[in-house]
Parts: C-alpha cells; structure tokens; sequence
C-alpha cells in the first residue's frame, strides 16, 4: 500500500455508499428489502428440519434433498448478509439508520431484527449449537459481523434495540456452548472456528456498549451475564492451551 491510500478507499467506499443510498431513498425499494428478509427466513424456516435430518443415520433421497436446498439457502443468505455489510461498512451512519427503517418506503423492513431473529433461530439452545456444521458456523459468523457494524459508531438506537431482542442472551449461552459437532470434524476440544466465534461474541457484546455515555445497556448486559459462566470459559481456556500438549 502506498501512504495514504487506506485513507482513498475509504473515501472511496463512503463514496459508493453514499451513491447506493441516494438510489434507494430515491424511489421505494421495499421490494428489495423484503427479497432480503425473505432469504433469512427461507433459512430460519428449514433449520429445524435440516438439523433433525442431520441426526439420521442414514437419510433418503428426498431428506438429502431438503438439506441440500437448505445449505443452498444459507449459502445465499451468506452472500445477501455480506452485500448489506458492505453499504454500512466503516459505521456509515446514514445507511446504519436506513436499514434500521425505511422511512418513505410503502413496507419497511427492520434489517437488525432479522439478521437477530436468523442469529437467535440458529442457534436456539445447547443441543442446536453441538448439532450444527461449518456452513450453519458460518451463518452465525456473518449474522454477528452484521450486527457489529449496524451498532458500532456508535449507533445509539441500533445498539439500544439489539441490547433488547434477544442477541445478548443468545451470545451469553453460545460463550458456554461447545459446538461438540464442530469439534468431532476438527478434531479438537477447541477448534480455532470456534475461538473466532467466541471472540466475535464478546465483540459484538462490547459493541453494544460503545461510545454511550448512559449506563442503560451496561446495566443490562450486567443483570444478564453469569459470573461463573464467564469463570468457567476462562478456566476451560487457560487448561486447554496450557495442557493440550
């Protein structure tokens, strides 16, 4: 890279945001957003089918099927997801408030419940995480990333609506979970997938918290969070990379 030219592409990508934005205020585009929400729900509708499915010993032609439609559908939603990333990208704000409501639209669409309301369908409780595979890991992975940049700036109401849906909560369990699936593939009591996952959720926790100069959220997440959870995390981390040897 030559001197400054981190400073030009972001430039660059304000500048392409911007333009994007200007062409959705600029007629109703509901119809895009609801193309949107409709990818996560395609997703969030087959989870609970596909992830039985899974358990099988052995499945029929028409079972594979259906998971193999349901791993196209969140492979969709992984490319639909990263595109709504990149108009918000940096923290731009005004695309961050665009996707919260689309004022002057004849439907809104609320981007941060969906993505949240996918994250929360995914994985529901302990036995949905130890079942789920990489590209269900993945989805996860990019539902948080999502999150994180709708809330990060800050963006006072993205992050005061996120700290009330269920994301919080949803993170606390995921951080005591195992993903005992993903270890068996890996091979490994604590794959890496899994450490940037966790790390991504106490990411996203700390997002919440940014740049406010209220106690509303910081209370929140404290009546939320079990001490001996997070003691148990740090115990588990610790054993593992100074024992695995």
């Amino acid at each position: 890279f030559e001197p400054g030219q981190d400073d030009r592409i972001g430039f660059v990508n304000k500048t392409v945001q911007s333009g994007i934005l200007y062409v959705c205020t600029g007629r109703d585009d509901s119809g895009m957003w609801e193309a949107f929400q409709g990818t996560l729900i395609a997703v969030s509708q087959r989870v609970r089918s596909s992830q039985t499915l899974r358990r099988l010993d052995s499945m029929i032609a028409e079972e594979s099927r259906e998971v193999a439609a349901y791993e196209q559908a969140v492979s969709h939603a992984l490319k639909v997801m990263e595109a709504v990333r990149l108009t918000c990208e940096g923290h731009y704000f005004p695309m961050q408030e665009y996707l919260f409501a689309q004022v002057g639209n004849s439907r809104s669409c609320n981007v941060p419940e969906a993505v949240s309301r996918l994250l929360i369908r995914m994985c529901q409780d302990h036995s949905a995480t130890d079942i789920i595979d990489r590209i269900e890991l993945s989805c996860i992975s990019s539902c948080l990333t999502l999150l994180m940049e709708l809330a990060q700036g800050p963006n006072l109401r993205n992050q005061e609506f996120l700290s009330t849906i269920g994301v919080i909560e949803n993170a606390l369990m995921m951080l005591g979970a195992s993903f005992d699936h993903i270890q068996h593939l890996a091979n490994d009591l604590y794959p890496s997938e899994i450490r940037q996952l966790k790390a991504s959720l106490v990411e996203l926790m700390l997002s919440l918290l940014e740049g406010r100069l209220d106690k509303k959220i910081h209370m929140d997440l404290l009546q939320r969070i079990d001490p001996a959870a997070f003691r148990d995390r740090i115990e588990f981390v610790h054993r593992y990379f100074v024992f695995r040897q």
